[in-house]
């Protein structure tokens, strides 16, 4: 009878520390579940933010490419920059590209 109560005791003993190491288990998978959390909340974040980014970054494209041809319309105005009739003809022209970007905005959405 005493070796049973022995035994007994001795499964009561293993069966609280099981228990014991099942729920600091259960603890760590909250931790590790809240921290995934987080860290897919982060990920979507970043994500929203490359998106962004990227579409900025074609405007930004768009706009330089803009300006390149801008570039090569003023320098074919500056071919005979001394002669008057050029230069009132090229303040005529940058006065009224000047007012369609005003009118028509910098970057039109892509």
């Amino acid at each position: 009878m005493a070796k049973l109560e022995k035994v007994y005791h001795q499964a009561v003993r293993d069966l609280e520390k099981i228990n014991g190491d099942i729920h600091g288990l259960k603890d760590e998978l909250k931790l590790l579940h809240g921290n995934y959390e987080a860290a897919m909340t982060d990920r979507q974040r970043i994500q929203a933010e490359a998106e962004v980014m990227e579409r900025r970054l074609i405007a930004a494209d768009k706009l330089i490419t803009g300006l390149g041809s801008e570039k090569i319309r003023y320098g074919n105005f500056s071919m005979c920059a001394d002669c008057f009739f050029c230069r009132q003809k090229r303040v005529h022209y940058l006065c009224f590209r000047s007012a369609g970007l005003f009118f028509l905005g910098g970057i039109t959405p892509g």
